[in-house]
């Protein structure tokens, strides 16, 4: 996640604790960095869920639990 903003935002000095927008991202990046968490990690996140995090290992975490939440065994009745 973390090559992904960077390679966005052309930031090879990008760290987890940075913030996306503040890093000198915008809408659009955002946009972008929202496809590309879906075709690399099969994780679909709104705008409004990543533009909400505080910095990048927050939204590293919300990536990694999307998809132990699509790895849990669904009940069946």
């Amino acid at each position: 996640m973390l090559r992904l903003c960077r390679g966005l935002l052309g930031r090879d000095d990008l760290g987890p604790d940075d913030d996306f927008m503040a890093a000198g991202g915008s809408s659009i990046t955002a946009a972008r960095l929202l496809a590309a968490l879906e075709e690399e990690c099969g994780v679909r996140l709104r705008a409004p869920q990543l533009l909400r995090q505080p910095d990048l290992r927050a939204v590293g975490r919300l990536v990694e639990q999307r998809l132990a939440a699509e790895r849990l065994p669904v009940a069946t009745a």
